[in-house]
This record gives structure tokens, sequence and C-alpha cells, in this order.
């Protein structure tokens, strides 16, 4: 029994712990069968003792890069495996890496995984597959509006990350909404700076005034159209984020709502005493 013998193949080196001699009659050329290999082995294999058993390696000498070359990877002969050595160091190269080259087996090489980023400037119409969905706009009430109190109109969404192909490289792409442009209808607009929410979630009554509100004026139908505005940014594999020049501004889905005047209307008794009353 050796302990921590070389064995040399081509420019492969091997260590091999607690290594087992094969018989003397088989390593001068005997037969060699099944059931030898099986129990005191043949040439060309090679028994590495691992704690309480036996492991096996077939040693091919005649192809060296080859599948069965320990270490070799699943190389075609010129050292390009992309399995090289053992698992467990970053970028899957299993070796010290120089100039970005894995020195491994054979020539170095460039280590997988390593991001190949492209060095021209990227722009806003470079992302045009990269669209986000719109937040989606609502209002309370729900399809109406009161003549002279306050609609309140409000925008669910928030931050998307969109993965894609960017100029030939896989990218992700991240829109943050930065504003939230309301088209009222009735000729007057407003951009607010904030997506506005539910009475119930700002904790205020029906028809307070809120970040979002708006008062009609006059009887009739409008529609109510929401643009959401994205500041951009993007990374080439997992880099760092990029801001991107400009805003992109994707429409949300449209609102058509009525207004109308409030009748007032004197009651015998208070709504709390008598809830079921005219107007109530």
């Amino acid at each position: 029994m050796l302990m921590s013998s070389l064995a040399r193949v081509g420019s492969l080196v091997l260590v091999i712990s607690s290594l087992s001699l094969l018989p003397a009659s088989l390593a001068a050329g005997g037969e060699c069968s099944p059931q030898v290999h099986q129990t005191t082995g043949c040439p060309g294999d090679v028994s590495a003792g691992v704690g309480d058993e036996d492991v096996t390696l077939g040693i091919d000498l005649t192809q060296p890069g080859s599948p069965q070359q320990p270490g070799g990877g699943n190389g075609n002969g010129n050292g390009d495996g992309v399995d090289e050595g053992s698992a467990g160091d970053d970028g899957g190269c299993k070796f010290p890496v120089l100039n970005d080259k894995c020195q491994g087996f054979g020539p170095g090489k460039t280590v997988p995984g390593a991001p190949v980023v492209p060095t021209q400037p990227v722009t806003l119409t470079d992302i045009a597959n990269f669209r986000p969905v719109a937040g989606v706009a609502g209002m309370q009430p729900n399809g109406w509006m009161i003549v002279g109190l306050d609609t309140n109109f409000y925008s669910t969404g928030g931050t998307q990350v969109v993965d894609g192909m960017l100029l030939g490289t896989p990218a992700s792409v991240r829109f943050t909404p930065v504003g939230w442009r309301w088209s009222y209808g009735d000729g007057t607009t407003a951009t607010l700076a904030t997506p506005g929410g539910t009475w119930k979630s700002q904790g205020v009554e029906e028809f307070d005034a809120t970040s979002g509100s708006h008062i009609y004026r006059a009887p009739g139908t409008y529609i109510i159209d929401l643009a959401v505005i994205y500041a951009v940014e993007y990374r080439f594999a997992v880099g760092p984020w990029s801001p991107l020049n400009g805003t992109l501004a994707v429409q949300s889905n449209r609102l058509t709502a009525t207004a109308g005047d409030a009748t007032t209307v004197l009651v015998e008794r208070e709504c709390t005493a008598n809830p079921r009353g005219p107007g109530c």
C-alpha cells in the first residue's frame, strides 16, 4: 500500500491517496475477465481508498481530455470542457482565474457565466420590447360623481422588473412609477406625485378632499384617462442598475363616469334614528 501516490497522464496529474497496487500477475499483462475486474482488479484500473469503501476509477490512457479522464469534464480533447474539476467555486471555474480565463486543464478558458456587456449606449428606444403593465385606475364613487363634491381618483401598481434580450444580451429592465398624469374629461388635467388611494386607506370620510380628488362643476358623462410615468433602469446579467435618460409614459385603463346633481331632502328624523327614511 502506497500513501499519496502520483500518476501522470500526459499533462494530467492525478493524486490518489491510499493507492492499492495491482497483483503482479495481472500487472504483467495476464488475462482480465469481468470477474477479475470485480475482485482483484485489472491493468488500467486504479483503486482509491475512500473511508471504509473502495471506488474504482477507470482511466483511458489513449483518450486524453475525454469524459473518462478525471477532471476533463465533457471536453473534446482540446480541454474546453464546461465542468472543470470539483464543484464549489463561483463563475463555473474550478481553478484560479487569470485575466478572466479559467486556468484548468488545457488552454485558458473564459469563465462560464461572465457577462458580456455591450459598449454602445442604451436608449428608451432600445427597451421598446420591455413594456411594463400600467397601474389600474380607480375612482370613488365608482362610475358616478356628484357635482360640486370631491371625486377620489387613485391608481394601483408599483415597481416592475421585466426580463428579456437587450442589444442581443440577456438583461433586466426596471420600471419605477414616478408620476400619474390624469385627464379628467372636462378639459382639465393634473400630474400627481403619488398614486393616491381609497378613502379608507387614506383615513378620510366619503367625498372628503384627497391627494387625488377632482371636482366636477357640471352634470354630464366624462371619460377619464390615466398615464403612469416611469423612470427606467437596466442591467445586464447580475450587474449594477444603470438609469436611462428620460421617462416612459404608459397608458392605463379608461374610466367612464356620470356626474349629477345631489338633491337635499328634508326628513322628519335624522338618518341615524331613521336609516330607512328618504335621503338616507
